[in-house]
């Protein structure tokens, strides 16, 4: 009964999940575990065991209906599995997720000015979580929500698009990075040393997103470089590893995978639910991933 308590989402709930193969768009998922928030997610339309894995307070998943509500693309999933009857997912509640079970997104106001199509910003690349590049808004969609493609990525079909919440604390006004020593990656054809955000602004007719749009708070936090803790590698979601905090900017920490190189590092929020006290998979009965022996 506790455990129910804790963890609202059940297998066999429908919902909505991006999709990990082509980051514009969503898929429709069915819950398949659930172990300390962390949902295993089975995609509907998807083959064998294509899953994903993500915390139930993600940003990446809403109920089913979102998509088509708020504007954003989704699959189009007129072919179920194959196994729907017969995998023992499938055959538990096979319902919706109702909508309240899902992180709420904190409210945002347009008057005075909002987001537009065309705008410039820095946002972390969804594709890389530890660079941060030069990003366009491609679409405003209802809610908050916008479709945000980083500089640095070309795409001709908008496949490298990624859906950011107006409050995101991954989405910056320009000159971010480098008001915080943080080398920005540029458009193609710049180098970091050779941009300058007023010259690329006048060489593309652009402006940038008014900086009073962003997500400003930063909660008294306490994390501090040096200190340990088990975090999720968001670019292989189903893995927990060693990890310790390399750089705090503000409400932004920068996680370094013990043993891996720093091309893996990953920038995360201070409240993501993604990273977790020393101990915690442990108690949970959760695989830990230890650091990666030198050599």
């Amino acid at each position: 009964m506790v455990e129910s308590m804790k963890y609202p989402f059940r297998q066999g709930m429908r919902l909505e999940v991006v999709d990990k193969s082509h980051i514009s768009r969503m898929r429709l998922a069915v819950v398949d575990t659930v172990i300390g928030g962390r949902v295993r997610l089975l995609y509907e339309d998807g083959e064998n065991d294509e899953d994903f894995w993500c915390h139930m307070w993600s940003p990446l998943i809403h109920a089913v209906g979102w998509a088509k509500r708020v504007g954003h693309p989704i699959k189009k999933s007129d072919d179920r599995r194959s196994d729907l009857g017969i995998h023992p997912t499938f055959r538990k509640i096979y319902c919706d997720a109702v909508p309240y079970l899902f992180k709420k997104v904190r409210a945002v106001y347009s008057k005075g000015g909002w987001f537009a199509k065309g705008m410039k910003l820095e946002a972390i690349d969804p594709l890389n979580l530890g660079n941060i590049c030069v990003a366009t808004v491609q679409k405003v969609l209802l809610d908050g929500y916008l479709m945000i493609s980083v500089e640095s990525v070309e795409s001709s079909d908008g496949s490298e698009c990624f859906c950011y919440h107006a409050s995101s604390p991954y989405i910056f006004p320009a000159e971010f990075c480098q008001t915080h020593h943080i080398e920005l990656m540029p458009p193609k054809g710049y180098t970091p040393e050779t941009f300058v955000w007023e010259e690329y602004l006048a060489a593309t007719g652009s402006k940038t997103a008014p900086a009073q749009l962003f997500n400003k708070d930063c909660p008294n936090h306490g994390f501090k470089p040096g200190m340990k803790l088990e975090a999720v590698d968001l670019m292989e979601p189903r893995l927990i590893c060693v990890a310790t905090v390399k750089r705090v900017v503000n409400r932004l920490l920068r996680i370094h995978f013990d043993g891996w190189d720093e091309d893996y590092d990953q920038w995360v929020d201070c409240e993501s639910p993604d990273i977790y006290p020393v101990g915690w998979c442990e108690l949970i009965g959760y695989q830990l991933q230890p650091p990666v022996e030198p050599g």
